[in-house]
Parts: C-alpha cells; sequence; structure tokens
C-alpha cells in the first residue's frame, strides 16, 4: 500500500498546493518531450544506416525514462511519495547530463542546445520539487 504524504502547513488537504500543481506541470512537459525525443528516435533509426545502434540506445533509454517520469507524474497526483524522490533524482541526474552536454561536445552534435534544454529544465522543477519535499511529511 503506498504511503501518502501529508502537507504539514495546508489548511485545505483537498487542493493540490502551488508546489505541487508546478511540480506535476513540469515533469508532465518532461513526459511528453522525453516520449517525443524517443519517438524521433526511432524514426530516425529507419532513416540512418552508420548511427542506429546509437539511436536504438537512445530511443530505448529516453523511453524508459519517460515511462519512470510518468509514474513519478502519477504518484504526486496521488500523493504517494515515489513522485518526489524520483522527481529530485531525476533532476540531479539530469544537471549532470546537463554539465556533461555543455562541457564536452561531440562535433556536429546538439549538445549545446540539449545542455541548455536541461539545465532550464533543472532550474524550473527542482525547486518546485525540493520545496514540495520540504513542506510535506512522508
Amino acid at each position: 500500500m503506498p504511503t501518502r504524504t501529508q502537507d504539514v502547513n495546508d489548511p485545505n488537504p483537498g487542493v493540490p498546493s502551488r508546489a505541487r500543481q508546478i511540480a506535476i506541470a513540469l515533469l508532465g512537459a518532461q513526459t511528453l518531450g522525453l516520449a517525443g525525443v524517443a519517438v524521433y528516435s526511432l524514426i530516425r533509426l529507419l532513416q540512418a544506416g552508420s548511427l542506429q545502434r546509437v539511436l536504438l540506445g537512445e530511443a530505448l533509454t529516453y523511453g524508459a525514462c519517460a515511462v519512470l517520469l510518468g509514474f513519478a507524474v502519477r504518484s504526486l497526483l496521488r500523493r504517494t511519495r515515489f513522485g518526489i524522490t524520483y522527481g529530485i533524482t531525476w533532476h540531479l541526474f539530469l544537471a549532470l547530463a546537463a554539465f556533461t552536454l555543455l562541457r564536452y561536445q561531440v562535433p556536429g552534435s546538439a549538445g549545446w542546445w540539449f545542455g541548455i534544454v536541461f539545465t532550464a529544465l533543472v532550474a524550473c522543477a527542482l525547486p518546485a520539487l525540493v520545496l514540495l519535499a520540504s513542506r510535506y511529511r512522508f
């Protein structure tokens, strides 16, 4: 049985807090974005000749991350604790990926764009998740 989170300071427990709404919206957008990148990688896989293994790995990785983020969004909607802890862990990993993409560039890649997007996602969503975790008792 999942453990429900309980807001310590919330006088109206039926209405989701603003931090929870922001976290749900940002994680939902990230889920859709990752699913789109996975589908795009599969489409490119059919057209690519030499990058088939890379594109297949990219599609599987982003697809798995999208599924797990979908579970995190569902968890935030149901007020269980998986969404908060996985969301924070996911954004710490995303910060590491953003740093790596910005620091080490592969010629001809879109690493700068992904690094900038990942940095923006971490800057927006991680504070909302940490605020949410600090306000709720597990």
